[in-house]
């Protein structure tokens, strides 16, 4: 059983799941800059 509560649980999960997100980004554009991230946003709206 999870000792934590679970809002830290998510929250962790979260920041988990954020960083492999930007980890895979930053993979798959390679050899672009690191400016073209901040119109990543634009490409899930």
């Amino acid at each position: 059983m999870l000792q934590f509560p679970p809002s830290r649980f998510v929250c962790t999960a979260a920041r988990a799941l954020a960083l492999l997100w930007s980890l895979l980004l930053i993979r798959a554009m390679g050899p672009m800059t690191a400016q073209s991230l901040f119109h990543a946003p634009s490409f899930f709206v």
